[in-house]
């Protein structure tokens, strides 16, 4: 299985992965999440992509993409009582189904903590 990781902001493949994670909400939770739509969520992941703070990975296991994870960068400032530092939150993480237990959430895990350190963000 040769696989590599992409920092990229494409919308069209980020939208499309994330079909695999809102599925999983509207299943667990129909009453709260509308099934999910390519054209309502591409201009949401556009926007959310434009962002210079916010990240994409994607995991392409033999050049098909097979999992993302966004990732946004949080500064927060020295107010008195703690040193000024910068973190990573994982917004959200997919492996889709076919790729699924085979440790590429894992790798790609990795992959998000070594961008991190060469960032300099240690939470």
């Amino acid at each position: 299985m040769d696989i590599r990781f992409v920092w990229m902001k494409h919308p069209h493949i980020i939208t499309r992965l994330l079909k695999y994670v809102h599925d999983i909400h509207v299943e667990k939770n129909p009453d709260i999440y509308n099934p999910y739509n390519y054209d309502d969520m591409l201009p949401v992941i556009t926007n959310i992509l434009d962002d210079d703070k916010k990240f994409c990975v994607v995991a392409y296991v033999n050049d098909e993409p097979a999992g993302y994870a966004l990732l946004i960068q949080r500064d927060h400032p020295w107010p008195f009582f703690r040193k000024e530092h910068r973190s990573i939150y994982i917004d959200q993480m997919c492996v889709i189904k076919k790729y699924r237990n085979q440790g590429l959430g894992t790798k790609m895990f990795d992959f998000i903590t070594s961008f991190c350190k060469e960032k300099k963000i240690y939470r």
